[in-house]
C-alpha cells in the first residue's frame, strides 16, 4: 500500500509486494542493475491513463512518496 516513485523519475506507483532475488544477475537486465547488489524487489502498479501497469523494481532505485498508514 505505500505509494513509490523512481528515482529516476516515474509516476506514482503503489507497493503491492515484496520480492527477494535468489540471483541479483537474473534479474540485472539493466548495466546498473547488476551495481545495486543484494537487495529485495519491489513489485509496484500504476495506471497509465485507464490501463493497468506493473513492474518490479530494486528496492534501491525507488523513493518513498507516501506511507500506506498516512
Amino acid at each position: 500500500g505505500d505509494v513509490v516513485k523512481l528515482k529516476s523519475g516515474s509516476p506514482d506507483m503503489t507497493v503491492s509486494g515484496y520480492e527477494k532475488p535468489i540471483d541479483i544477475e537474473a534479474i540485472a537486465y539493466r548495466r546498473e542493475a547488476r551495481d545495486l547488489g543484494e537487495g529485495v524487489m519491489v513489485k509496484c502498479s500504476w495506471f497509465d491513463g485507464k490501463k493497468p501497469m506493473g513492474n518490479k523494481y530494486h528496492e534501491n532505485l525507488l523513493d518513498l512518496v507516501r506511507a500506506a498508514n498516512e
